[in-house]
């Protein structure tokens, strides 16, 4: 059994080309342990080595064996990239909302890949102090020197290149950063500018006191996305599994529906977890999926009836 899981991680190291020290931090013993524990010269506790390397492996052959999930260019991906190639072209704002789940993540990052530009995926910790740091931090800009020298080196960057900046998940921004992006990047850096958020985005802009009348009116590019269709999620399946049977796709698709608010709609995110866990689930069965494997891995999924 010893002899068998050695050569099983020797053989892992060989064909995913990790080092034993990489092995080691993941495992959390010291560097020259791996090394020891193969050759028979381990000193410590070997049988909480062994256990701790046979549950790595395990792990990593299940996650060698996960079902990839390619992206596939539905509606949803095709409209977004629309939106910003106005804002990169037209020197633009695009405002692109959705509910949480329908790829509009994958579909900036996809973008910025192929096309370029500056991705920032901000969260509720983003203060303006912090959204600056990071956008001159993407744009080889010193951060030396005060807020006002740092404002002016991110302006005179952009204002030389031919980029876009790209802002995930706009809506935890405070007021201040979205007018500070408003005034930096677009108006005095002349470059074209992607907000990106939930519905309430759109209202956080649109708010009563007209806090954001400025940033409002220069807004080219508005897009509201609908649900994924249906016909999107189900090419989604096909190309990362193209063998599933009809019932199995249907069940698959109504079981990654989540209610927002009192809207029952579709969930890529969703979507794209419950179909690893059907390939993960069933593998390990060695047998073909079933609606009742679905209704099982269904049963995992964190959804809102």
């Amino acid at each position: 059994m010893m002899k068998q899981l050695k050569e099983e991680l020797k053989q892992y190291i060989a064909a995913e080309r990790k080092s034993q020290n990489q092995i080691a931090r993941s495992i959390g013993v010291s560097s020259g342990a791996i090394s020891a524990w193969l050759s028979g010269s381990y000193k410590g506790d070997n049988e909480k080595l062994t256990h701790s390397i046979k549950v790595y492996l395990r792990k990593e052959k299940n996650r060698r064996q996960a079902l990839a999930i390619p992206t596939v260019q539905i509606e949803t991906y095709r409209q977004i990239h629309l939106a910003m190639d106005i804002a990169a072209e037209e020197v633009d704002i695009a405002l692109i909302c959705g509910h949480a789940g329908t790829g509009k993540t994958i579909a900036l990052t996809e973008y910025v890949s192929q096309y370029g530009g500056i991705y920032i995926k901000v969260d509720k910790t983003y203060t303006q102090h912090r959204l600056t740091i990071v956008l001159a931090d993407k744009l080889g800009v010193s951060v030396k020197g005060s807020a006002a020298q740092l404002t002016e080196r991110i302006i005179h960057t952009l204002e030389d290149l031919d980029t876009l900046v790209v802002i995930d998940e706009a809506d935890y921004l405070f007021d201040s950063s979205l007018e500070y992006l408003r005034q930096v990047v677009y108006d005095a850096g002349n470059t074209g500018l992607v907000l990106c958020g939930l519905p309430r985005l759109s209202s956080i802009i649109q708010n009563v006191r007209n806090d954001h009348d400025q940033l409002l009116t220069r807004i080219g590019v508005r897009l509201m996305l609908d649900d994924i269709s249906s016909k999107d999620m189900e090419a989604i399946i096909d190309t990362a599994w193209p063998s599933l049977k009809t019932p199995i796709k249907q069940k698959l698709i109504t079981s990654s529906s989540i209610r927002f608010r009192s809207e029952l709609s579709p969930c890529l995110r969703t979507l794209e977890k419950m179909l690893k866990r059907l390939h993960l689930y069933t593998h390990r069965k060695g047998e073909e999926p079933t609606v009742e494997d679905v209704k099982e891995v269904a049963k995992l999924a964190m959804r809102r009836y």
